[in-house]
């Protein structure tokens, strides 16, 4: 199909509009920090055939490449060809058919007259968008001028909240286990917060927010840990008994000219909840469990708290407080005996000093003894034949 000059001019004019849009896609010159964003209608994907046969078939990758792919191939595949085959296979670095900006280093090989490959030597940036572009004055081997989209777009996999960790100082200075889902306030003054690649922590703190569950902000300050780890330090304590969501917005970007996320992303945490009765175990050794550290010190008035139905000769003695367990042991009771224990509400308190102010009352029966039988040995026996064979069971 042979184009008049003036249809030719037309396509060159539109081909160089479209090179000019994807170039200066927020990419840098060396004279100016401003950047200017793609038109997003003059971007193809491949396939869209123009005013003549000669166009892009296909481009890859042609949106996210995943981030275990530093080095991937960018191959574009024309409807026609364009080289002739003695041109195969040949390894050239740069190409007057393609640009890719940002610049890769890295070798342009034709694998058909009508497909060029490019296998960059440089890792892709994370979280950045690349602009393939093709030359609008390029011609198919038979002449013919292209058409159709010449400028084309993929992108590095975009950034990821990975976890969240509150209280990061004091599990670090004090050597603490914390619990984010039972988080003690007065430790989450800090949290680190991780991310799938190195951030700029005062161009990520701009997209995050951080909420408990009554929708109370807390503001912070952002500082680095390491280049994917950034540390919030709160400006106020959080309430107990609160979920604290952290959230990742919509359009967050690492740095400046960086490819923006496309969902909101959240992780989140909870404070000190409050002191609950897990339960009771055993028979003439009892345990009594809670969800939290029982404060120490306070075994006289758990055992002034305690009684036993029938009335029960326990001393003190026998009481032991470790960790969230109440023990009594060597309760005066045998096999089958029935009775209730029972603890007064408001005797048992918590390390924070939350108390449980409920009474805890539980029937116990003592259960018969165990009986079972032990077979020395279960390995096959050799029995002489004098002897009658027995059938044990």
């Amino acid at each position: 199909m042979k184009l008049s000059k003036l249809s030719r001019v037309a396509l060159a004019v539109m081909a160089a509009i479209l090179f000019n849009s994807c170039s200066s896609t927020s990419v840098e010159s060396d004279s100016s920090h401003d950047t200017t964003q793609i038109d997003k209608s003059m971007v193809g994907k491949g396939g869209e055939e123009g005013m003549t046969d000669f166009y892009v078939a296909s481009v890859s990758p042609n949106e996210e490449v995943p981030s275990t792919v530093s080095f991937p191939s960018v191959q574009i595949q024309f409807s026609k060809p364009v080289v002739a085959l003695a041109k195969l296979g040949e390894p050239i670095t740069s190409s007057d058919v393609v640009t890719i900006t940002p610049k890769l280093n890295g070798v342009f090989r034709w694998y058909g007259t009508s497909l060029l490959s490019f296998d960059t030597s440089d890792a892709l940036i994370p979280q950045k968008e690349y602009i393939v572009t093709v030359n609008p004055d390029l011609t198919s081997a038979d002449g013919t001028q292209i058409s159709g989209p010449v400028c084309f777009t993929f992108h590095t996999e975009e950034l990821k909240l990975r976890s969240i960790e509150p209280g990061y100082t004091a599990k670090k200075q004090k050597k603490l286990y914390l619990n984010s889902y039972d988080m003690p306030p007065e430790y989450a003054t800090d949290m680190a917060v991780t991310f799938s690649n190195k951030v700029n922590p005062s161009v990520i703190s701009e997209y995050l927010s951080v909420k408990d569950s009554d929708g109370k902000e807390y503001s912070f300050k952002t500082s680095a840990v390491q280049e994917k780890t950034i540390l919030l330090k709160f400006d106020q304590e959080f309430q107990r008994n609160k979920r604290v969501t952290v959230t990742l917005k919509q359009g967050a970007v690492p740095d400046k000219d960086c490819w923006p996320t496309s969902v909101e992303q959240t992780r989140d945490f909870h404070t000190l909840v409050p002191f609950q009765f897990n339960d009771i175990y055993g028979t003439s050794n009892l345990s009594i469990s809670f969800n939290h550290q029982i404060k120490a010190g306070t075994e006289k008035q758990i055992y002034d708290a305690i009684s036993f139905t029938p009335k029960m000769n326990v001393d003190i003695s026998q009481l032991e407080l470790k960790g969230n367990t109440v023990y009594i042991r060597d309760i005066p009771v045998t096999y089958n005996d029935t009775y209730t224990v029972t603890v007064k509400e408001g005797a048992v308190v918590d390390t924070y000093d939350q108390v449980y102010n409920q009474k805890i009352s539980q029937k116990i029966t003592v259960p018969d003894a165990d009986s079972f039988v032990n077979f020395r040995t279960n390995d096959l026996q050799i029995i002489e034949a004098q002897f009658e064979p027995k059938t044990v069971f």
